[in-house]
């Protein structure tokens, strides 16, 4: 009888048991985008980042071990090993505080030396004579470049969360560098018959969301514009085998939460607009596709269409804007063409000719001068005014108080009015991409003064 009376109680601790295990399952898939776009340095094959005088001594190790190297496929592999060391250090930089100034200025170092680290990784590519099939050390570096090539992407679409759409252009000159790099490596040291197993490889290896074959399709479409004719066969491949992944995914879920997760996973990717454009128009197209997905494929669509209207609307830097406007241009599907062609009507002279490549005196007039001097971000404007790496409280700010009164009391004492730096009030002074020479604006000033001191005593002299 006893044993009975325990039945309800060992039912409740199973129960609870259950849902204990179920709720992290359940969180981590609440936001399946975040997920993928979370890459560790063990994910990319690197120690952790270090830092301070570690991170010194780190960095001179590394250039010492290049140096005494010599065999150009281990020079590239150790150029790569940097490459991925230099990202992630660029995501550390913005992590915490993506709205310091210092931050920003850590994030463009290592995001250089994350670019200048790639184009080794290309140049020793280029000096490398056998081919894959010849020499085990060349297969060995192209899986790990694959590999790397589709976590980098992912990782970028992470970084670019934390960016403005000007910074977020320019990592997307670093995404399709990345993508050049393994073109070129592919091109130069495989063999087209080879490229499907390798692609396979290096996608099987990606942990992720069950939906984490969005991000492959993704890196598939921005691959397909950097390999030879011969090695689109191997991509079509590579898409169709992941079409079928992202299928059996979307299975495991009823009709109504499959649509939802999808719809969520779209709306919460950071990655870059016009490339999921392209992914969508290879999900229309496949004839395996869930129905449920594929109806909901136009509404998402024009959704990222609108996106990438307010992006280049967005632009502060006009070469931003010509370099999307000719990205949209590129589009291959004629539905989705026509929807794009109505934002480059928007911005581009109606006189330009067409089938030429666009230059910024292409944009309509109209669209040149949107730009004018003091429509600075209100994020600038906030790290100014607050001092470097002091920026201000401004959540509870009143309206009507002005900035300065809402710096933080600790900035207030540490940053006296005017020590900011003469860079930063540039930047500001003259709009985030337009800086004013300040220089030859003295020199002017102080011709004027002395035009205006020397007036008076030609007077007297007459």
């Amino acid at each position: 009888m006893k044993s009975f009376k325990s039945l309800p109680l060992i039912l409740v601790l199973l129960l609870a048991f259950s849902l204990t295990l179920a709720v992290p399952a359940l969180a981590q898939e609440a936001d399946d985008a975040a997920s993928d776009e979370n890459i560790t340095a063990e994910d990319l094959g690197v120690a952790e980042p270090a830092t301070g005088l570690f991170g010194f001594f780190q960095n001179m190790a590394n250039g010492f071990q290049y140096a005494l190297t010599f065999d150009p496929i281990k020079k590239a592999e150790l150029k790569l090993e940097h490459a991925n060391d230099a990202l992630l250090r660029a995501q550390d930089a913005l992590e915490n505080n993506p709205d310091s100034i210092k931050a920003q200025e850590k994030y463009d170092k290592y995001l250089k030396k994350y670019e200048e680290n790639m184009v080794k990784v290309q140049e020793r590519v280029q000096i490398i004579k056998e081919k894959a099939e010849e020499n085990p050390k060349v297969e060995q570096l192209l899986n790990q470049l694959t590999n790397s090539t589709f976590k980098q992407q992912r990782l970028m679409d992470h970084v670019s969360s934390f960016l403005d759409e000007d910074q977020k252009a320019k990592l997307q000159e670093n995404r399709e560098q990345s993508l050049k790099t393994m073109g070129e490596a592919l091109k130069n040291l495989d063999n087209a018959d080879k490229l499907p197993e390798r692609l396979e490889s290096a996608i099987n290896s990606q942990a992720g969301s069950r939906l984490i074959h969005l991000k492959n399709l993704e890196v598939l479409e921005g691959l397909k514009n950097q390999l030879p004719e011969q090695a689109l066969k191997g991509i079509e491949n590579a898409q169709a085998k992941t079409l079928n992944r992202l299928n059996e995914a979307l299975q495991n879920y009823d009709p109504e939460a499959r649509r939802e997760r999808f719809q969520a996973y779209m709306e919460n990717s950071n990655s870059d607009q016009l490339t999921q454009i392209e992914a969508l128009d290879t999900l229309e197209q496949s004839p395996n596709l869930l129905q449920e997905i594929k109806q909901n494929l136009p509404a998402i669509k024009n959704e990222k269409v609108e996106k990438i209207d307010n992006m280049i609307d967005a632009f502060k830097n006009d070469e931003h804007k010509i370099r999307n406007l000719e990205r949209i241009r590129q589009i291959e599907d004629p539905q989705t063409k026509t929807l794009l062609r109505e934002i480059e009507q928007k911005y581009v002279d109606p006189n330009t000719p067409a089938n030429t490549p666009l230059k910024v005196d292409n944009l309509k007039e109209t669209v040149r001068n949107s730009y004018k001097e003091g429509e600075k971000p209100v994020r600038m404007q906030e790290k100014v005014e607050g001092g470097v790496d002091k920026v201000k409280d401004v959540i509870n700010k009143d309206e009507n108080d002005s900035l300065k009164n809402n710096v933080k009391d600790a900035a207030r004492q540490g940053v006296k009015e005017g020590e900011k730096p003469v860079r930063m009030q540039e930047k500001v002074e003259g709009g985030v991409d337009k800086v004013k020479d300040v220089n030859q604006q003295r020199v002017d000033n102080l011709y004027k003064e002395n035009q205006n001191q020397s007036a008076p005593s030609t007077e007297t002299n007459n």
